[in-house]
């Protein structure tokens, strides 16, 4: 539905799913914190595999180094 929807416009899709996540075109990491009682937020454009590689591993959860694998083959079947 995303990529049908992507066709002719621009989509911008906030998720916390690795398999949906990897397939974007563009990859960003939205950060939110509070300082002095304020919520902000920060977003981090991600442009090399390793940044995307990282967050999306962040997203899967469980043992870092099983999800960075996990990560990996997700963009990989992407790029492929």
């Amino acid at each position: 539905l995303l990529k049908d929807l992507s066709a002719n416009r621009q989509v911008f899709c906030i998720t916390h799913q690795p398999i949906v996540a990897a397939l974007a075109d563009n990859h960003f990491s939205v950060r939110k914190f509070v300082k002095n009682g304020e919520t902000l937020s920060n977003v981090f454009h991600l442009k090399d595999f390793e940044a995307k590689q990282n967050e999306l591993a962040e997203l899967a959860g469980g043992d870092f180094d099983e999800a960075k694998v996990y990560a990996a083959s997700l963009l990989e079947q992407r790029a492929a």
